[in-house]
């Protein structure tokens, strides 16, 4: 089952975008929703082995996703390596707010990995 979901986003991201390196991106991200999706379901517990690789490489490599095609902008920033690096950071910041809210006013919830 967990292929056949995995094979589906794969194809709705290449009926979305085709095959480039937009395309080879998303999908790795895609796999690793997926993983750390079907971890959390089995055992309750999102790894720091895992997400602290995977945020420092996106957060090295968040300059660059308009180089490969999926453009970013951020208010106020003219250069697009620099908007791009500032969604980033502010969309995880985000993120990453809303579900410490959650956290806080309903700790049974979600966990500290969720939040992560």
């Amino acid at each position: 089952m967990i292929e056949a979901v995995t094979g589906m986003l794969f194809a709705a991201l290449y009926l979305k975008l085709g095959f480039g390196a937009d395309y080879v991106a998303l999908a790795a991200g895609v796999s690793l929703l997926v993983a750390v999706a079907i971890i959390d379901f089995e055992h309750q517990l999102i790894l720091n082995k895992i997400l602290i690789p995977v945020a420092i490489l996106l957060l090295l490599s968040a300059s660059f996703w308009g180089e490969i095609g999926l453009e970013r902008s951020f208010p106020g920033i003219d250069s697009e390596m620099l908007a791009s690096f500032a969604n980033s950071v502010a969309s995880g910041a985000g993120g990453y707010l809303v579900f410490a809210l959650i956290v806080i006013i309903y700790p049974p919830g979600m966990g500290g990995g969720d939040v992560k």
